[in-house]
Order: structure tokens, then sequence, then C-alpha cells
């Protein structure tokens, strides 16, 4: 019986053991993947980390670059504003100097037709004056008189009274008068031509200022509109090029002024 015990007791010890072995493995084999697990817990964590640092860094540079864009944003807002009151003062002064040119214009225009006909009624009294009105007296009252002589004829024997010299006399002043009244016409002729000629050379210079003073409208509009396109200085810039279209539309203006004077003078 003893025997028996024994070995019943040992078989259950051996069976005993064999759970403990068994669930010994299982426990071992369990901690091994919690550690395998543990460990790509302890991997992810870190590359967790890592890519939390960088993300961190990228917002930090993200945050930097949006200040950086708001101060840009509130500078160019000014910069804006800026150029709008420059633009609107441009603007006015382009208005005015338009006002200007239009206002000189209407000067010339006026100047020009009442020039016209203070030159017209100067050149015919200058023409007029170029005759010798002494002799032209002179040989009014000589063809009077003989006019006169031949009024008292009447009669046949009345125009026998008529000298020789009395009928060349006659001749001759009527040729005269003949020849000084075709001189009249043909001073009239070469003076109205002159006078065609010059209102038509005064006709092309007027046109050519009126070109100049559209070109340097065009010049100053386009260079006000470069400006605003640009990123210069719109005020010290625009200022130069002004100064540069202002002189050369002076010395333009000033050389068509003056062969337009020159023309008057003639």
């Amino acid at each position: 019986d003893e025997r028996e015990d024994f070995l019943r007791r040992e078989n259950e010890l051996t069976d005993q053991l064999a759970e403990k072995e068994s669930a010994l493995v299982a426990q071992q084999k369990l901690v091994q993947e919690i550690r395998e697990e543990l460990n790509f817990v302890k991997e992810s964590e870190t590359s967790l980390s890592k890519e939390n640092k960088t993300m961190s860094t990228q917002l930090n540079e993200l945050r930097l670059q949006l200040e950086r864009l708001d101060y840009d944003n509130k500078e160019g807002g000014i910069t804006i504003d800026i150029l709008k009151e420059q633009n609107q003062d441009l603007t006015n002064e382009l208005e005015e100097l338009k006002k200007t040119i239009e206002n000189i214009k209407a000067v010339q225009k006026d100047l020009s037709a009442e020039d016209k006909e203070k030159k017209k009624a100067e050149k015919m009294a200058m023409m007029m004056a170029q005759f010798d009105t002494g002799a032209f007296s002179e040989k009014e009252e000589l063809l009077r008189a003989t006019l006169a002589k031949l009024d008292t004829i009447d009669t046949d024997a009345a125009v026998s009274t008529l000298t020789a010299e009395d009928i060349t006399t006659l001749r001759r002043q009527l040729a005269e008068g003949q020849q000084q009244v075709r001189e009249l016409m043909d001073k009239l002729l070469v003076s109205q031509e002159t006078s065609e000629h010059h209102e038509r050379r005064k006709i092309e210079t007027e046109k050519r200022l009126s070109a100049l003073e559209a070109e340097y409208e065009e010049l100053l509009e386009k260079t006000i509109h470069d400006e605003e396109t640009s990123n210069v200085d719109v005020g010290d810039s625009m200022a130069d090029y002004k100064t540069k279209l202002e002189a050369q539309y002076a010395a333009k203006r000033e050389a068509h002024l003056r062969e337009m004077q020159d023309l008057k003078q003639q």
C-alpha cells in the first residue's frame, strides 16, 4: 500500500511538475512577447519623440514666417497708402499741367487770329506805303488837267486845238496809269502768295507745337504709370523725370515759338 501511495504521489508530483514547467514555458514566452512589445513601444516612443521635435521646430518656423508675412503685409499696406497719396498728388499735378496747356492753346489761338488780322492790315499799309505817293499825286493832277481840257472840247474845231504834246502826254499818262495798276496787281498777288505761304508755315508750326504738347502729356502719363508699377522711390524718380521732360518740352516749345515769331515778323 505504501508503495502504491508513493507511486501515486510520485505520479501526481510528476504531473504537477509537468504542468508547472508548461506554465513556466508559457510565462517565459509571455515575458518574451511583453519584452518585444516593450522594445517596440520604446522604439515607437523614440521615433514619435523625434517626429514631435521635428514638427515642433517646423511649427516654430511656420509661426515665424507667419509673423514675417503679417509684418510684410502691414508694411505693404503702408507703402500702398503712400503710393496712393503720391499717385493722387501726381494726378492732380498732371491735371493742372493739362489745364495749363489748354489755356496756352486757347491763348495762342486767340493771339493767332488777332495777329493774323493785324499783320494783314500792316502788310497792306506797308505795301501801300511803298508807292511814291508824291509822284502818283503829281501824275494824277496832270491826268485830271488833261481830262478837264478834254471835257471843254465838244466840237471838231475844238479837237483841232489839241497839240501833239497834249496827245502824247495823255497817252503817256494813260500808259503809266495802266502800268501802275499792273504793278499794284502784281504786288497784291505776290503779297497774297507770301501771306498764304507764311500762313501754311504758321499752321505747320502750330501743329508741331500741338504734337509736342501731346507728346509731353503722353510721356508724363507713361512716366507716372512706370513709376507706379516699379519698386523705386516714386517721388525722387518722378521729380527727375519731370525735370528732364520739362526741360526738353521748354526747349522745343521755345524753338517753335521763335519760328512762329519770325513768321509773324515777316
